[in-house]
């Protein structure tokens, strides 16, 4: 359930300078708040910062220095206020300038607050995220409490506040929440809602995630329309796909030979796909960026992430980078999906030191929900055809020996599906991928003959009991089988 709050954008007795500061935050879809004290890690920190910044304005000698009141207020900014909490801006004691929706985690950033302030002293470096909406009118007296910045109030009030006018505006400017994007996604990919939102929680937690697999999973699929779902466009999901000549110079930056006006060669510098993510995030920091890396494990990753190693875990902390010298930091709110291809061989392991700085999600054709892709989709698409299902699990028990050699769901997820499209899926796509595991041991290939799989009579190919079906009873799926 959403919380709702009260809050002044800003509490200066300057017109003007009001106004520059609400214009940005509304423009900017975002609100802040002052009492800066850098950044910090928790909220003991937070406190220890605050009061060493009162001491110091004690000893310079201020005569109004920070009071808890301050700091009780950044508490309630950076740690109670979650997405999908509403806010309702005012304006001095007697105007509500709109209302928005929170859409993600609170971030540090000077460079805004001097932006926000423009001539004006600085000094609100601490941001939410909000979409708003405009809905001015008059606030009644009575809901104010003169000297205090934030503060909760019910839904009640923050629907009478707003009125009815305000509350369909606000309905018409919200982008659809992620329940419902979410519902859709599973529908769209064969997935389980839990397991989106699972993965949705470990974005927001870390902000990097990895999908890990065997091919034919829908690692790659699934992750380019969760990046959309979420970020809510195509416009703001970048992908790339790594592969062994890959390099910094060709994913942060680097130098790249240009034609000049003269039509002679020369060289300039090279924003790769990682800083135009970070710079389309920056500029639009009410929504959430995704960078995309398919193959993620096919480049070699020390020499491609360089500094992104330490920014990955300290994205508050900016670091130069090699080329333009430039500091530079991740933004909160550019998210990372990376897909792995877990079968083959030629790749080298994803070293410690970056598996640490991502989730890993499995992607397993014998682990729900991927398990049961396939026969949710024929259920739904070719019900005639959900004998496949079987078949690949069957195919999958005689490659158990090496998990991550699988088949995927994916090979199968075809518009039309019939008997003949398998055929030739079988024996163009799928044998020779067998054919490439079992190098050396083509004994083994029988095992995998399509028909003796469909009628369920392959050697040892269901486990215990298998070979002992004959092909009448195979060949009208029992309740056992449709499991």
């Amino acid at each position: 359930m959403p919380n709702y709050w009260l809050m002044a954008p800003f509490n200066s007795g300057e017109v003007a300078q009001f106004e520059q500061v609400w214009n940005y935050d509304r423009t900017k879809r975002v609100i802040s708040i002052g009492w800066d004290v850098g950044q910090f890690d928790s909220p003991e920190q937070m406190e220890e910062e605050y009061w060493l910044e009162v001491r110091r304005q004690i000893t310079r000698g201020e005569t109004k220095p920070w009071t808890t009141h301050g700091l009780d207020q950044l508490k309630t900014f950076w740690y109670e206020i979650k997405a999908g909490d509403w806010i309702v801006a005012r304006r001095g004691l007697r105007k509500i300038l709109g209302a928005g929706e929170v859409t993600g985690p609170p971030f540090y950033n000077r460079e805004m607050a001097r932006e926000q302030a423009g001539k004006f002293p600085e000094d609100h470096a601490y941001f939410l995220p909000v979409n708003w909406t405009d809905c001015e009118k008059d606030l009644p007296p009575y809901y104010l409490r003169k000297w205090i910045t934030l503060y909760p109030i019910k839904e009640s009030v923050f629907r009478e506040l707003v009125g009815d006018e305000g509350i369909g505006l606000i309905k018409d400017a919200t982008p659809a929440r992620y329940g419902s994007d979410l519902a859709s996604l599973s529908q769209r990919t064969y997935l389980t809602e839990g397991f989106l939102q699972e993965i949705v929680e470990l974005l927001e937690d870390k902000k990097q995630v990895i999908f890990q697999g065997p091919p034919g999973t829908g690692k790659t699929y699934v992750a380019q329309e969760l990046a959309e779902c979420l970020a809510g466009s195509k416009e703001r999901v970048t992908l790339v796909q790594f592969h062994p000549s890959y390099a910094y110079e060709d994913f942060v930056e680097g130098i790249r030979p240009r034609i000049q006006e003269n039509d002679q060669v020369g060289f300039a510098l090279h924003y790769g796909p990682l800083l135009q993510a970070a710079g389309k995030a920056k500029d639009d920091t009410a929504r959430k960026h995704f960078l995309v890396i398919d193959e993620i494990n096919r480049g070699n990753l020390a020499k491609v992430f360089g500094e992104l190693y330490f920014l990955l875990e300290y994205r508050n902390r900016p670091m130069n980078l090699q080329y333009s010298g430039e500091p530079f930091s991740l933004p909160e709110n550019l998210y990372i999906i990376g897909t792995m291809n877990t079968a083959d061989r030629s790749i080298a392991l994803v070293d410690l030191a970056l598996r640490r700085r991502f989730y890993f999600v499995e992607f397993h054709p014998d682990d729900e929900p991927v398990k049961g892709v396939l026969r949710r989709y024929l259920g739904e698409k070719a019900p005639d055809m959900e004998w496949v299902a079987d078949v690949v699990e069957r195919a999958n028990v005689q490659l158990q020996k090496d998990r991550d050699a699988a088949i995927g769901p994916s090979y199968f997820m075809k518009d039309n599906l019939t008997e003949e499209s398998v055929q030739r899926i079988w024996k163009h796509n799928v044998l020779p991928y067998i054919k490439e595991l079992l190098y050396g041991r083509n004994e083994e290939l029988e095992i995998f003959n399509l028909d003796a799989l469909k009628r369920g009579t392959a050697s040892g190919s269901d486990g215990a009991g298998v070979g002992e079906e004959d092909e009448s009873s195979a060949d009208t799926p029992t309740e056992d089988t449709l499991v």
